[in-house]
């Protein structure tokens, strides 16, 4: 892990040894970094997160970094300001299936998607609706295709019990791809916005028993639901994420050490 390397390093100094030992920086960069250690545990598990409890985590990553850089402590804030640099590298653009996960949590939606994102680019950058609005517009696209698939599941698997079948169900099939989808698929997303959101309190919260219950009221919805949250997300190591090449901490309390 990231903090373990660091401090290992730190530990091959003596004289930062008793430098940060003895004005408390060692316990409370391990106090701090203990965080990043905790979240790699969480990816890591054989019972790998989802994509939406993913991103959950890593906004409470950037919110501590972001409030450790005004921490009053000069050196773990230019270790903040160096660790957002490399956090915004990896993390700061969220993907299309992160984003429809957190729309598609009843617990959060569109309103805690943007509040991620608030946290992620800042309250003020306007960006953050823009990119809402980016995330649910692929939602929209990624509904068609699946309704187009359930309408040509359900076309093969029926034959009108009329006379002339054959011919209506060639009137049928072009009448099918005639008609927009668009109407549904907005009509299913717009009820599921803006049904009330399931408290983040419940307890036991299952996603995946929630949407085999709501399937009736947005099957499109579900398929998609259950496509994202039966695949496991996949993360950058930790030491890529938030390493500084392993020397950034030695550094800057070797400056300190110099300038005392």
């Amino acid at each position: 892990m990231w903090l373990f390397f660091t401090v290992q390093h730190v530990l091959r100094n003596n004289m930062i040894v008793r430098l940060v030992t003895k004005n408390g920086l060692l316990l409370e960069v391990v106090e701090r970094l203990k965080m990043f250690n905790d979240i790699t545990a969480v990816f890591s598990r054989t019972n790998y997160v989802t994509a939406n409890a993913q991103l959950l985590k890593i906004c409470e990553a950037k919110m501590k970094i972001k409030e450790w850089s005004a921490c009053g402590n000069p050196i773990i804030e230019e270790m903040s300001s160096k660790m957002i640099e490399k956090f915004d590298k990896y993390w700061k653009d969220i993907k299309g299936p992160m984003g429809i996960a957190i729309i598609l949590d009843p617990r959060f939606k569109i309103d805690y998607l943007l509040g991620f994102f608030e946290i992620l680019w800042g309250e003020s950058d306007e960006g953050c609706l823009e990119k809402v609005h980016e995330i649910k517009n692929f939602l929209c696209d990624l509904m068609k295709e699946y309704q187009v698939d359930e309408d040509e599941d359900n076309i093969e698997s029926s034959a009108p019990p009329l006379d002339n079948s054959s011919l209506l169900y060639t009137i049928s099939a072009r009448v099918a791809t005639r008609r927009p989808t668009i109407t549904r698929v907005k009509s299913e997303l717009d009820r599921y916005l803006e049904d009330e959101l399931i408290l983040i309190t419940t307890e036991n919260f299952q996603i995946l028993d929630w949407w085999k219950v709501a399937r009736s009221h947005y099957p499109t919805l579900r398929k998609i639901a259950h496509d994202i949250f039966t695949i496991p997300v996949s993360t950058a190591a930790s030491e890529s994420t938030f390493s500084t090449s392993g020397g950034f901490l030695v550094s800057i309390v070797a400056g300190s050490l110099r300038r005392s």
